[in-house]
């Protein structure tokens, strides 16, 4: 494993942004070669799903040796700290797609240290043990959507709209989202454990659970009054082919691929988005090496990169494909538990999940 920093140009003058012929970057390169390294590539969460940890926390709590931050995660809302988009760890899917075009998913083989990024779909259903009933499920740790008709407990007993099912994991946080439908909970084994006409439940001892609204809240008691319940889920790329979710499987959810095959693939768009900000890279060389890259922004003396020039970047790294994950205020670098790089606004930001590489103990 060797780091490399890579700084370029001189500091901005003060009020000038940069322009294209005159960059100021500082570019921390991660390069790990699973042949020779001792470990292997994960991912790693905080103490729930539904929280957020610096970079620095998580690659300390996993034991790794270094860590990058990862998927874009749910800022302000219901449920902030939540994944945005496709993520897996040991084979559990934690967060569904959003299904906007921008997500593309980096999945890692954690056994086999390899990496493939791809546009994933997914689908969920629930079961009785034989197979007999089953139900399709809307959405993984989210907030169920609740039928504009059954907003209220007396409306729910009685209403015609589907609504939503959406599965609890155990690693979601110690509370479920509370409000009208039907909860039931669930041990290891995917018996019920409590069925109520309502939701919001404490979690614990390895147990999850299903909430349903609207009309799916009568069919997911029905559900339950079969017996345990068996959750599946299937992940299916572009083409359509089916991902096996075994327990080496882990996965987390970018906005954009920037390599494919060596061809730069990024977005010639422009906005915001699009615009110099830091960045945080990861992907793969041509002979099987792992990338991990922070380009640092927001500092006169290094810029932040826009999603072209971090295809640039990769490119000249050496990369075959990589993936532009959280950026801005996210994008950091810890080493051995401490923070790497200079983060913008000066504070390290408290994330969603982080890519890490654990040594073989």
């Amino acid at each position: 494993m060797t780091l490399t920093v890579i700084k370029r140009g001189a500091p901005v003058a003060k009020g000038k942004r940069g322009s294209a012929e005159h960059r100021a970057w500082v570019v921390r390169v991660l390069t790990i070669d699973p042949a020779v390294a001792d470990g292997h590539l994960a991912t790693t969460y905080g103490p729930s799903v539904a929280g957020t940890t610096t970079t620095t926390d998580l690659t300390r709590e996993a034991k790794a040796l270094v860590g990058v931050n990862a998927s874009y995660f749910s800022i302000g809302s219901d449920l902030p700290g939540i994944p945005v988009g496709l993520t897996v760890n040991d084979g559990r899917v934690l967060s569904d797609p959003s299904g906007m075009g921008r997500e593309v998913t980096l999945l890692v083989d954690t056994a086999l240290n390899e990496l493939r990024i791809a546009k994933l779909s997914w689908s969920g259903h629930l079961g009785d043990k034989d197979g007999t009933h089953t139900l399709r499920m809307g959405r993984v740790n989210a907030v169920p959507r609740v039928p504009h008709a059954c907003r209220t407990a007396k409306a729910q007993r009685h209403c015609g709209p589907a609504g939503q099912i959406v599965a609890f994991t155990a690693r979601f946080g110690k509370h479920t989202p509370s409000g009208v439908g039907t909860e039931v909970l669930l041990d290891r084994k995917g018996c019920a454990v409590k069925v109520e006409n309502h939701r919001g439940l404490r979690l614990g001892h390895g147990r999850w659970s299903i909430q349903a609204t609207g009309a799916n809240a009568h069919r997911l008691r029905a559900l339950a009054k079969q017996g345990c319940i068996d959750i599946q889920n299937k992940l299916r790329d572009a083409h359509g082919h089916l991902v096996v979710l075994r327990p080496s499987t882990s996965a987390v959810t970018g906005r954009f691929q920037l390599l494919n095959e060596g061809r730069d693939v990024a977005p010639t768009r422009t906005g915001a988005f699009f615009s110099r900000h830091p960045r945080t890279l990861a992907g793969n060389t041509w002979d099987g090496k792992i990338v991990l890259v922070t380009i640092d922004g927001g500092s006169r003396r290094s810029i932040g990169a826009t999603l072209r020039e971090a295809a640039r970047v990769a490119r000249a790294l050496g990369m075959r494909d990589a993936i532009n994950l959280d950026g801005g205020g996210s994008t950091t670098m810890s080493i051995r538990g401490k923070l790497a790089n200079k983060v913008s606004g000066g504070r390290e930001r408290s994330v969603s999940d982080a890519l890490v590489w654990r040594r073989e103990h």
